[in-house]
């Protein structure tokens, strides 16, 4: 597992990458197959900000993105509470794939495709006097999956909703999460 390490306002200490190590290495008994991890550090410099050390992690694991952050007073604890986050969600991911496997009758491990995104800035300027503008667009790749697989994914990204490519219609959908806390799906209409 390659684990990238990088800072803003922040020295990397060889004591704080190696803990950034060892306690991120940990989440390896999860999945063998976790290819990379990108672990950020940030220390806002805004003393209005009571939890100003902020750690976020992104994980590549059987192509699919799992990512988690988290601020608070100290950079350790930060770092401590994110990989708790990531351990759960890695549990949750795992029984989720098992279940899915047994319940379509395989005994392999599902291979998903590389999700690849590319963010591009928006030229522009912010809107005419508070209007909403486009401040930030995103490529996504569209991967084939299911509705279920496409509401693991969103939630393993902390995101409300997740756009994807339905292998059954060959159309995309877009899987979103309900105030309710239950998930919608949105199909299009290609009949019109």
């Amino acid at each position: 597992m390659e684990i990238n390490i990088r800072g803003k306002n922040i020295e990397l200490t060889p004591a704080l990458k190696d803990y950034i190590d060892e306690k991120v290495g940990r989440l390896e008994r999860y999945f063998d197959s976790i290819r990379s991890v990108d672990v950020a550090l940030t220390v806002e410099k805004n003393r209005s900000i009571e939890n100003t050390q902020r750690a976020e992690v992104t994980m590549h694991v059987n192509g699919n993105v799992i990512r988690a952050e988290e601020a608070s007073v100290s950079m350790y604890s930060s770092v401590d509470i994110v990989v708790e986050k990531l351990e759960r969600q890695l549990k949750k991911y795992k029984s989720k794939i098992y279940t899915s496997m047994r319940d379509r009758g395989r005994t392999r491990k599902t291979k998903g495709l590389p999700l690849a995104e590319a963010e591009v800035e928006v030229a522009g300027g912010n809107g005419e006097a508070g209007e909403p503008y486009i401040a930030r667009t995103k490529n996504v790749a569209l991967r084939p999956m299911t509705p279920s697989e496409a509401s693991l994914q969103m939630e393993l990204l902390g995101h409300d909703f997740h756009l994807f490519l339905n292998p059954d219609s060959g159309h995309v959908n877009l899987v979103y999460r309900r105030r309710d806390g239950n998930y919608g799906l949105l199909i299009p209409d290609v009949s019109t």
